[in-house]
């Protein structure tokens, strides 16, 4: 198996992390609502594959977002957005680094979980992205920091054991885009519709 810092590094140097951030903040609180939050998911993890250099795949399956191909080999990623994961809002202060990333739900079973850990059909890799930072962490180093809560599986991951992918250092001010993604979702879902005879 190959290294969580080989991961963490060809993620590094193969997305356009201030097209993602650029993104975030383009995109802001549009989707946040309860309803949207699950396609808030998918149109960061498809950015993915659209700002890398086309060795990320967006799979979208359960428990694995992403495929990333190094030296004609795919690994296995599932990728959790939180805007706060790593580094703290900053304001007027620089932004800190957290000593660890709390409460990620890595699955969510909506009762019928049977697991007290991630499952051996859970992703290699999860890479945790945030506005300011991300990091990637291996699946077995992963389930050292995993609790059941119910009827889902939770991890508090330190800031120490993960390999980061960028950091605010490594990313300007994002430059905003005028974007209305509800609203040309809206539209999409109509033309749809009015397909149907």
């Amino acid at each position: 198996m190959v290294s969580q810092e080989t991961i963490a590094h060809h993620f590094a140097k193969n997305v356009d992390w201030q097209k993602f951030v650029n993104l975030a903040h383009s995109l802001g609180d549009q989707l946040n609502d309860a309803q949207w939050r699950f396609f808030k998911a998918i149109v960061f993890e498809n950015s993915m594959e659209s700002f890398s250099d086309g060795s990320v795949r967006y799979v979208g399956e359960e428990g694995c977002d992403l495929m990333v191909k190094i030296k004609n080999k795919e690994y296995r990623v599932e990728m959790k957005y939180m805007e706060g994961a790593w580094y703290t809002q900053g304001g007027k202060s620089k932004p800190r680094l957290r000593n660890q990333c709390k409460g990620i739900i890595l699955m969510n079973s909506k009762g019928t979980n049977t697991h007290t850990t991630v499952p051996d059909t859970y992703a290699d890799f999860l890479l945790v992205v945030g506005l300011r930072g991300a990091a990637l962490i291996d699946k077995p180093t992963l389930k050292q920091y995993t609790t059941k809560h119910g009827d889902s599986i939770q991890a508090d991951i330190p800031s120490d054991v993960v390999d980061f992918v960028f950091t605010p250092n490594d990313v300007k001010a994002p430059t905003l885009q005028k974007i209305n993604l509800r609203q040309e979702l809206n539209e999409a879902v109509r033309r749809t519709i009015a397909q149907i005879q």
